[in-house]
């Protein structure tokens, strides 16, 4: 009778063992999403932020004027760079000698930034103004 008890109780710990390793198991596969659901919700963050995106590229940056003029002397480069025959590189002059000299005291300063000619201040004349915006 030792035996049969000594062979029931392995029995019952096997058993015992078994059911952990299958409620485990169910457990495990309970907590695991489903994959696909995963990438879903990946394609709709990713789809928001293309189409986030694609609203900021398509608005247009708006620059604070005076009367539709570009103020000169609060003006940032990118701003300046809106105006016919200014480019980075005038742009940046414009900016330097504002920061070095102080704010334009008239269109006319503008002679004194390198590049700047009589040429270009004449095409910008109505373009630009010494008032803040």
């Amino acid at each position: 009778m030792r035996r049969s008890y000594g062979a029931w109780i392995v029995s019952c710990l096997l058993l015992a063992a078994l059911l952990l390793i299958v409620a485990a198991a169910l457990w495990t596969e309970e907590q695991r999403d489903d994959p696909a659901a995963g990438w879903e919700t990946l394609n709709r963050d990713i789809e928001r932020t293309l189409e986030e995106w694609r609203q900021h590229r398509e608005e247009p940056v708006r620059y604070p004027t005076v009367n539709g003029k570009v103020p000169i002397n609060t003006a940032p480069a990118a701003q300046l760079e809106t105006l016919p025959g200014i480019g980075p590189a005038k742009a940046a002059a414009i900016v330097a000698y504002r920061d070095e000299h102080g704010p334009f005291g008239s269109l006319e300063e503008l002679l004194e930034v390198k590049g700047i000619g009589r040429k270009t201040l004449d095409n910008l004349r109505d373009l630009i103004t010494l008032e803040n915006p």
